[in-house]
């Protein structure tokens, strides 16, 4: 957490139960690392007005080109 600013450091923090609110700071936090693919809650069937929702389990981390 050397390389993130005080601000960004309280808004990881203050967004404990929401997992995917570290994605916009993992490419100053790591190198490698560009996105996580988190899990479906409730795998869609078909296109839908809700909303996707993510379960907390990480399936995969993205690396900057795309690799898995």
């Amino acid at each position: 957490f050397y390389f993130l600013s005080n601000d960004e450091l309280l808004e990881i923090l203050a967004q404990t139960r929401n997992p995917q609110a570290v994605q916009p700071h993992l490419r100053k936090c790591f190198d490698a690392i560009s996105q996580l693919e988190f899990g479906l809650l409730t795998p869609g069937e078909g296109k839908t007005a809700e909303k996707i929702q993510y379960t907390n389990d990480i399936l995969a981390m993205v690396s900057p080109e795309g690799e898995k």
